[in-house]
């Protein structure tokens, strides 16, 4: 377990262009209601589009408020680059612990009256948990419920007809609910850099956007965490998010970004392939001819990563037998 750090890049404007009245703000959606953003002393950043060249007002706030008169917590005047591209930097703001942490208001207001709102926001910790099947393994397939079993005993057989380990998963997964206002969960669509670029121009590029997101920021809760679709979140990653968040007590955000059978090579980025030593069996980064559809066996870091890392460390748990 270490922290890993991620640089989000973004592109240098050469201008300015005129607003576009009609241009919508948005949050990137590595983003969304219900999120958690790194606590104190980390600055998060949260980023987006709006019109080209316009001046946003980014506005947080605690929602609700217990005191209406200290509810505004920073007030931020945003540029908007000619590509309609924009990141903004919050001021450092600490988690609050119990069962019942403090909630945000982040709002993205344009000059048209334009505006994006990201509502439930909460600051704690945030864990990348990555790497191939047996990271993607999911808690509703997971069988081994030792740790469920320590906490209350077995009836006499489970309800039939269920064997023993479903039970105990069934019942972790309707447990889930009672940590949805400390953990918040996001699950990443499997999608690598060069399927997001033309054919014949791939660059392995960094991206500002997820092409594919399978789960949004959800509270933890029994259809997040349990299903319907593929049984859903991480085993490993919701296992250590719930431990981690009973030993801290303040909101654990976790960020589910996987892919069965995928070489420790894909999750590298070229340049950084390049600056590694030579080694035996290794002929250097390479990637796929334009007519090969890119996929989990060539190298180029995966779009399951870039978008929803800032320009601070954040900690990460990596579960995967490399080859």
């Amino acid at each position: 377990m270490r922290p890993l750090a991620f640089l989000l890049l973004l592109a240098a404007s050469p201008g300015r262009a005129a607003a576009d009245p009609t241009a919508a703000v948005r949050f990137a959606n590595a983003l969304g209601s219900h999120m958690v953003l790194q606590q104190a002393p980390h600055s998060s950043q949260v980023w987006g589009s709006g019109p080209p060249g316009a001046t946003l007002r980014l506005e947080v706030e605690r929602w609700p408020a217990p005191d209406p008169t200290e509810a505004v917590v920073a007030v931020i005047s945003v540029p908007v680059d000619a590509q309609g591209h924009w990141l903004a930097k919050l001021p450092p703001v600490a988690a609050t612990s119990g069962s019942s942490p403090q909630g945000h208001r982040i709002t993205a207001t344009a000059g048209s009256g334009a505006a994006a709102v990201l509502d439930d926001v909460v600051f704690g910790d945030v864990w990348l948990c990555g790497g191939q099947s047996n990271m993607q393994f999911s808690v509703g397939n997971a069988s081994n419920a030792t740790a469920v079993r320590c906490r209350a005993p077995l009836p006499p057989r489970p309800p039939a007809p269920l064997t023993e380990a479903r039970f105990w998963t069934q019942q972790e997964i309707a447990a889930a609910a009672s940590f949805g206002p400390v953990i918040r969960l996001m699950t990443a669509g499997r999608v690598v850099a060069e399927d997001t670029e033309p054919a014949g121009s791939q660059r392995m590029a960094a991206q500002r956007e997820l092409p594919f997101v399978e789960q949004h920021w959800a509270r933890a809760s029994e259809r997040s965490v349990g299903g319907p679709w593929g049984s859903n979140f991480s085993a490993v990653c919701w296992f250590f998010g719930r431990d981690v968040q009973r030993s801290r007590g303040y909101p654990i955000g976790l960020v589910s970004a996987n892919w069965g059978s995928t070489t420790a090579e894909t999750w590298i980025s070229q340049a950084g392939l390049a600056s590694c030593p030579k080694q035996t069996g290794f002929k250097g980064p390479t990637k796929p001819a334009p007519t090969v559809r890119a996929g989990c066996k060539h190298l180029g870091e995966p779009c399951t990563v870039h978008p929803m890392v800032t320009r601070h460390d954040i900690p990460a748990i990596w579960v995967a037998f490399f080859s």
